[in-house]
């Protein structure tokens, strides 16, 4: 970036929270600062959700024939189903950034919301009018502080001038530690935080978070202990 002062350097990432209207993209930079970019003075490239994931699942959904979209299916089943149980057991609430990343929705901006340990797969149906399935990962190639259980969820087809699509919502999770969801419950119950600006800060607070290691080898173990597909199955 062509900056005078500590310029953002080549390869480093950062998330847009907001477009103004001069057409500047509002960042917040992987290294904490939020210097805009200027479109027409500095390069940047776009970097998916899916580029930054580490499937936790054998493969992407979207490249699952037709023989082995069940399976896929059921993965992400005892996925979600893992990360709910161990929530659960911790007392864990989670936190979570919903974000459209499809074509004509991705300028939307992201929403924080507050969901409680035993309600995961509630809010994972409740997604894009949830169609065709999940994706389940770590956010694995970004900083530690700002790693994440993400989940894309993939909506019903629709057509644009730039050709046929699917909704795509990404959920990005981290687990709140016991201290701090007992003080969001309690505060959540007298009305506090209506507009999600609390959920944002407690997303965004690493010393108010869980760490992930624990949770990623329940999750991986969850999907190594099922049987191959059609076999060991009672019926």
């Amino acid at each position: 970036m062509q900056r005078p002062l500590r310029p953002i350097r080549p390869g480093e990432k950062g998330t847009v929270v907001h477009i103004d209207d001069a057409g500047t993209l509002h960042m917040r930079w992987d290294d904490g600062r939020t210097l805009g970019v200027c479109l027409e003075e500095d390069i940047v490239r776009k970097v998916s959700p899916e580029q930054e994931m580490e499937l936790l699942s054998s493969e992407p959904l979207l490249q699952c024939g037709e023989s082995r979209w069940e399976a896929h299916c059921e993965q992400a089943v005892a996925l979600t189903g893992a990360m709910q149980s161990y929530a659960e057991e911790q007392g864990c609430d989670w936190v979570v950034r919903r974000t459209f990343i499809d074509e004509v929705h991705s300028l939307r901006p992201p929403r924080y919301q507050h969901v409680e340990a035993g309600a995961l797969n509630d809010l994972i149906e409740g997604t894009c009018d949830l169609k065709n399935g999940t994706d389940v990962g770590l956010m694995a190639k970004r900083p530690p502080s700002e790693q994440s259980i993400a989940i894309i969820a993939y909506g019903q087809g629709y057509t644009a001038p730039s050709g046929t699509h699917l909704v795509k919502e990404l959920l990005e999770l981290r687990l709140a530690s016991p201290a701090a969801t007992r003080d969001f419950r309690e505060r959540v119950e007298v009305g506090w935080d209506p507009d999600g600006r609390a959920a944002m800060q407690l997303f965004n607070s690493p010393g108010d978070r869980q760490p992930f290691a624990p949770l990623i080898r329940v999750c991986k173990e969850s999907v190594r202990s099922m049987p191959p597909k059609g076999k060991g199955r009672e019926h």
